[in-house]
């Protein structure tokens, strides 16, 4: 298994999605680099927003290789 800095090295994010009672599909509230600070904005942000309707919040990790230290790195190479 890759470490957390090599995954952010390498462009993964994880992102935080929310189920809202009112809404069929899941939005995206918010992304972390770790999957630790993504965990924590998953839970403190359910706790807060239960009362508003949340059933579910949920992290997926995601590879975004346009990231601008991917691409920095990729031209110093050159």
């Amino acid at each position: 298994m890759t470490g957390e800095r090599n995954m952010t090295r390498n462009g993964y994010r994880w992102d935080v999605f929310a189920d809202f009672l009112c809404n069929t599909a899941s939005i995206r509230v918010g992304t972390r680099k770790t999957k630790r600070g993504a965990n924590h904005l998953a839970t403190t942000f359910e706790k807060i927003n239960h009362q508003f309707g949340v059933e579910h919040v949920y992290v997926k990790l995601r590879h975004d290789p346009l990231l601008d230290e991917v691409m920095c790195n990729k031209a110093k190479r050159r």
